[in-house]
Parts: structure tokens; C-alpha cells; sequence
């Protein structure tokens, strides 16, 4: 789940000495990525994708939410597999509040889309830029996106990551 590799491309300006690897489902991500930085990108959905290989860091950025709720487990559970003993798996993703239902769900998605457009706007950005802040907002809150929180995640990460 590279994405278009803005990250990755931000590490090997910091480390040209890394070897890095990319993997995402969308094409035209990769072959952007592959602008973005020199390292080795393909074509694969993250959920499914087999490799021998095993690495010193796995990095997951802003990808578990894109996965419906019933597929995110079953993700998080892969990515230990993916490390050599001695690695690390670094995860980050937008979390909502805890929420106890739907409409809690709903709340919570509004209220961190309400702050991404906070903080969109006082940027002063062009209205594309606007209206992707705002599309988040609405994916979020209809449910097109899976965001969900902390608390709702922790039970998948605890028997793969213990430390």
C-alpha cells in the first residue's frame, strides 16, 4: 500500500544507502512512484501479495482504512510474516474516536473530517483541494472509506505484535 510514493521517496532523499520496495494495487500509483523515487515498485494488492522475501522494516501509512472492516484483521495479521526477526512494522492510520454504533461511527467519522477541513482551509488552498477534503469528510461518514478506532484495532495487532 505505497501508494504514490511520496513517502518513500521522502526516505531515500533522507537514506540513498536504503533499499526500498513498494507494492500497491493501483497502477498508475506505482508508475508514479516510480518517478518519486529510485526503488523497487509492483503492481499487487497488499492483501494477497506472496513474497519469500522478509524485511528489516515494514512501513503501512494510511492503507488499513482503505480495507472493509472484515478484511483489516486479516491484513494486520500478514505483517509479521513480512519481517526478519530482528524488524519492525511501523503502522500509521487516521483514527476515529471510540464509537459504540452506527450513528456513534458517523459522529466520530464528521468530527475528524470536520478537522481535516479545518486544517485544509487555513492553508488557503485551490478548490480542488477543497473539495478532496470535503469528499473524505463524506466517504467517511457514508461509510465508503473504513476508519474506525483505536480501540476497535488494538484486539488485531496484539497477537502478531506483543512488543
Amino acid at each position: 500500500m505505497c501508494g504514490p510514493g511520496y513517502l518513500l521517496g521522502a526516505i531515500a532523499q533522507q537514506r540513498p544507502d536504503l533499499k526500498l520496495r513498494g507494492v500497491d494495487i493501483s497502477e498508475d500509483f506505482i508508475e508514479h512512484a516510480k518517478t518519486q523515487c529510485l526503488g523497487t515498485f509492483e503492481v499487487h494488492d497488499a492483501r494477497t501479495w506472496n513474497t519469500k522475501e522478509q524485511f528489516d522494516v515494514v512501513l503501512c501509512t494510511a492503507g488499513i482504512h482503505h480495507l472493509p472492516y472484515g478484511q483489516q484483521s486479516a491484513f494486520i495479521e500478514r505483517l509479521p510474516r513480512l519481517l526478519k526477526p530482528t524488524g519492525f512494522c511501523i503502522v500509521a492510520d487516521p483514527l476515529l474516536p471510540d464509537y459504540s454504533n452506527e450513528l456513534e461511527r458517523k459522529q466520530s467519522a464528521a468530527k475528524l473530517g470536520y478537522e481535516y477541513l479545518q486544517a485544509t482551509l487555513a492553508t488557503d488552498p485551490p478548490a480542488e483541494i477543497v473539495t478532496a477534503a470535503l469528499d473524505i469528510l463524506y466517504d467517511d461518514v457514508q461509510g465508503d472509506e473504513w476508519k474506525t478506532s483505536l480501540e476497535k484495532l488494538l484486539p488485531s495487532y496484539k497477537p502478531h505484535f506483543n512488543k
